[in-house]
């Protein structure tokens, strides 16, 4: 084994032995449409497996596999650098709004959930920005444990910038593509919608977590379509089309603190359905 022990495996040993084990840390520093998006397969720390968090084989379903198994697919590796920045979004607004507490999760799942997966292949691809990136994620996840808001919201913006140069390193060009953004974003609000679904029950949100999840993944779904739209290479229908699907979505979450009611479930995967179809 390499002397130098990758942060993020640190981390999550860490998290799997739990308080009683102990590591050693790194020495160097178109109208709504039914069918249901196909979610991604974000590694989660909270799930155990591949399947976790909207695993293969169905919205939802939970399978076996390995927990930090790699993504290679530059759709996946950018829609997992944006559900790292819909982390950290999450935890900015959250610290904002005065809810440091909640804002603790959001700062280390970055790390925790989503570099494992991508670890390899950026190193491989964009070596010196996946060192910076790796740094700025694990100094998120140690300012977790600080009480300052002020330090935690300059942690997140640090890592918000590493992300936002690794995107343009490894898919500036791609990303001013509307196919390729297209797919990236239907990755990530199918994602959010799965997210969102395991938050709301009776139509009441009871997990707070997994709506700022699927909230933090809309604000960057937002960003990226901001950006897309910028560059003047969509057609006018469907930027209409998409721009009034995801306002409609975004009405889902008015705030990073859940609402007192919550929008259904069907309807929310409707709309990123909508998306999808509009942009494919």
């Amino acid at each position: 084994m390499k002397r130098r022990t990758k942060i993020w495996m640190s981390i999550g040993t860490a998290a799997l032995l739990g308080a009683g084990g102990t590591i050693e840390l790194p020495q160097d520093g178109k109208g709504l449409v039914a069918f249901q998006p196909a979610p991604v397969a974000f590694a989660s720390a909270r799930s155990g497996g591949e399947g976790g968090e909207g695993g293969e084989g169905g919205e939802g379903g939970e399978q076996g596999g390995e927990h930090h198994a790699a993504v290679s697919d530059d759709v996946g590796i950018a829609a997992e650098l944006l559900a790292m920045k819909g982390h950290l979004l999450a935890a900015t607004a959250l610290l904002e709004a005065g809810a440091a507490d909640a804002a603790t999760s959001h700062l280390e799942h970055p790390m925790e959930e989503h570099f494992g997966r991508i670890h390899e292949p950026l190193e491989d691809r964009a070596h010196e920005a996946e060192e910076a990136l790796e740094a700025a994620l694990a100094e998120a996840h140690a300012a977790a444990g600080e009480e300052d808001a002020g330090v935690r919201a300059q942690a997140a913006a640090k890592a918000i910038a590493a992300i936002a140069r690794t995107l343009a390193e490894l898919f500036g060009e791609q990303l001013a593509d509307p196919a390729f953004a297209g797919d990236v974003l239907g990755r990530l609000l199918g994602e959010a919608a799965h997210e969102y679904e395991e938050a709301v029950e009776d139509g009441r949100i009871v997990n707070a977590e997994e709506y700022q999840d699927a909230f933090g993944m809309v604000r960057a779904a937002r960003a990226l379509w901001q950006e897309l739209f910028k560059g003047g290479r969509i057609e006018e229908g469907t930027a209409k089309e998409v721009e009034e699907a995801l306002a409609a979505l975004e009405a889902a979450f008015p705030g990073p603190l859940p609402p007192e009611r919550a929008e259904a479930p069907g309807r929310v995967r409707a709309l990123v359905s909508r998306i999808r179809l509009a942009l494919s």
